[in-house]
């Protein structure tokens, strides 16, 4: 099976985990036709043509001479590398392979500046968040910084019964050593609930009726 290239294309041979020899064909470019070894950092370097294929071959050394592999191809855009082809090649006859692709790995990488990002490319903003800061964070919440989250919140109250700050609902009993209040919900502190409606805005007062005015008469 050939995988059909166009236009200029950096080609090498990334990784092999084969015992048999390996080669790569390439054939219809402009100056990089033949055969060339399947070893990890090697292969044609850079190919054009307006339109050239490639194909892998593989050779036990016993007697079977150069026979076609099978080819898989996926393709990958990155800022840093732009179009990248990458080719998966599985050896052996066909009833004895094992499909797992990785006998010979080809990385294409397309060399025609329309696939090509704009370089030096600006690396995107890191918004991680440092581990002292964390450390701070939860140290200033009285929090185990190795296992902030353990124990907490409380499987039977999701609020901290001994946290102040929470306002207490209106609808328990009072307890004398509950320091907290009950929700005021006139307060504008408190958070409104979503389920109850708005109260309606108060309605203007009416005006007072203004008492008749006398017509003026003109002077005589």
């Amino acid at each position: 099976m050939d995988e059909i290239f166009y236009g200029p294309w950096d080609v090498r041979v990334l990784t092999k985990d084969a015992w048999f020899s390996q080669q790569i064909v390439i054939t219809g470019s402009d100056a990089s036709d033949g055969a060339y070894p399947g070893t990890p950092g090697g292969g044609p370097g850079p190919v054009s043509g307006a339109r050239w294929t490639l194909h892998a071959e593989w050779n036990d050394n016993a007697g079977s001479g150069w026979q076609r592999s099978a080819l898989r191809r996926s393709a990958a855009y990155t800022l840093a590398d732009g179009l990248t082809v990458t080719i998966g090649i599985d050896d052996n006859q066909e009833a004895l392979r094992d499909y797992d692709y990785d006998d010979v790995v080809i990385v294409a990488r397309s060399l025609d500046p329309a696939h090509t990002p704009l370089h030096p490319v600006a690396p995107p903003l890191d918004f991680t968040v440092p581990e002292k800061v964390w450390w701070r964070y939860w140290k200033r919440a009285n929090r185990d910084p190795e296992d902030p989250y353990r124990g907490y919140p409380p499987k039977d109250d999701p609020q901290d019964p001994n946290d102040p700050d929470q306002p207490r609902d209106p609808k328990d009993p009072k307890d004398p050593k509950d320091p907290r209040e009950p929700a005021d919900p006139k307060d504008p502190r408190t958070p409104r609930d979503p389920w109850q409606p708005r109260e309606p805005l108060d309605p203007k007062p009416p005006k007072e009726p203004r008492e008749p005015r006398e017509p003026r008469m003109p002077p005589g």
